[in-house]
């Protein structure tokens, strides 16, 4: 025989104890929002520190054909390069990649600009895509598709995901891209 009475006690128990919980979380969740926050004022300040000096090695590679190679020869020397860019021949192939930029935003929003040679992969002449850090908001290009190979890099500028492991890797490399173009091959 059941006691009704003992499993009724079990249940507000264990409602109590979800509501708890639900509770315990809403809290996490707030405390994440305001790191979160305060994270990325630490990237934004970081980043104003050397956006000068970025401009600076932007201007310069796109002022002269000396440099014509130089994103060609970073993303080589950067290893999660070959997991996300077409490749052609067994080499990476970049030679669709006129500039890009990575940049934080005053209002919790990052973005990557890519501005594109004609090439074989899409018929876009630039890429871009805007995430909102704190509100998960993306906006975005549409890409406009020319064959049948759908590198990641490309995709990530499809995709309404934030994304921001593919933000991450994509800002080390501009950031870094003098270091990674330096290195010495192997």
């Amino acid at each position: 025989m059941v006691d009704l009475n003992n499993n009724n006690m079990n249940n507000d128990n264990n409602n109590e104890s979800k509501n708890i919980l639900e509770d315990i979380q809403h809290e996490l969740e707030i405390k994440d929002r305001l790191h979160q926050k305060k994270e990325f004022d630490l990237a934004l300040e970081g980043y104003n520190n050397i956006k000068s000096l970025l401009s600076r090695r932007d201007d310069l590679l796109l002022s002269t054909n000396s440099f014509s190679s130089f994103w060609s020869r970073a993303f080589d020397k950067f290893d999660v390069s070959l997991k996300i860019l077409p490749r052609k021949d067994k080499k990476l192939d970049l030679s669709w990649l006129k500039s890009f930029k990575v940049e934080f935003r005053d209002n919790y929003k990052s973005v990557v600009r890519m501005e594109l040679f004609p090439n074989e992969y899409v018929k876009n002449e630039i890429l871009e895509k805007e995430l909102g850090v704190y509100e998960n908001e993306v906006e975005r290009s549409k890409v406009e598709w020319k064959g049948e190979e759908r590198s990641l890099i490309f995709q990530f500028f499809d995709s309404d995901e934030s994304e921001f492991e593919m933000f991450d890797f994509l800002y080390e490399i501009y950031k870094n891209g003098i270091f990674y173009y330096l290195l010495e091959d192997e």
